[in-house]
């Protein structure tokens, strides 16, 4: 876990801490609730497979599917980036 961690997961959450410290981004939320967000947003509805099938007759794992939740999470959790980078000013999420 600690070599997962270490290689892995802290160089993504450093690079998050670094945008919002940076105050290029105002979330209004601590690095910690943001990066915890963006990941349960983006792998939730593939580890929860079944479940969603049962609840929603949606095949989390069919290629359209995919596409489509890449792209709402982009939009729901991303879109104030792009906002700000098109902008060149301070964007606020909140």
């Amino acid at each position: 876990m600690r070599w997962l961690v270490d290689r892995h997961v802290k160089p993504l959450y450093s690079a998050i801490v670094a945008v919002l410290e940076s105050g290029t981004l105002d979330l209004g939320m601590s690095p910690v609730y943001f990066f915890y967000v963006l990941t349960g947003a983006v792998g939730v509805i593939f580890h929860q497979a079944e479940e969603c099938k049962r609840l929603t007759g949606v095949d989390p794992f069919d290629p359209e599917v995919i596409e489509e939740h890449g792209r709402v999470v982009e939009r729901l959790l991303l879109g104030c980036v792009a906002v700000t980078r098109s902008s060149h000013r301070r964007a606020s999420c909140r």
